[in-house]
């Protein structure tokens, strides 16, 4: 019996020792590269460029809407559209495609008619 609970203690005693190297080698990593990104805003960053680029995707696909001159950004969590199109029915179809690729993230409308361009 004492084996058995000698041994336990041994790996109990190798396991912490192994992660307290590898909180230490993180942290050492950190420290040396002040630069270097954390996994959750890496993770973040990758996932706001996917939304990104969906609904850019989506403003694309919208054949009969004149959205060129849309820009997408992501700021704070929300999307946001800049730009000018040419009607006021362009503008809806944008929001709608930027909407509904957005992933239930706020759409903020900059989206402003061309002067002169027709209501």
């Amino acid at each position: 019996m004492r084996i058995k609970s000698t041994g336990k203690i041994l790996f109990a005693t190798v396991a912490t020792s192994a992660m307290l190297v590898g909180a230490t080698t993180c942290a050492s990593a950190q420290s040396k590269n002040p630069d270097a990104v954390a996994p959750e805003a890496a993770k973040n960053a990758m996932g706001d460029q996917g939304v990104k680029t969906r609904v850019i995707a989506a403003l694309k696909a919208e054949k009969f809407s004149d959205v060129q001159h849309v820009e997408v950004s992501l700021e704070n969590g929300a999307v946001i559209l800049r730009g000018f199109v040419q009607s006021d029915w362009d503008r809806r179809h944008a929001l709608e495609a930027a909407r509904s690729a957005a992933g239930g993230l706020n759409v903020i409308d900059n989206i402003h008619m061309k002067e002169g361009a027709a209501r």
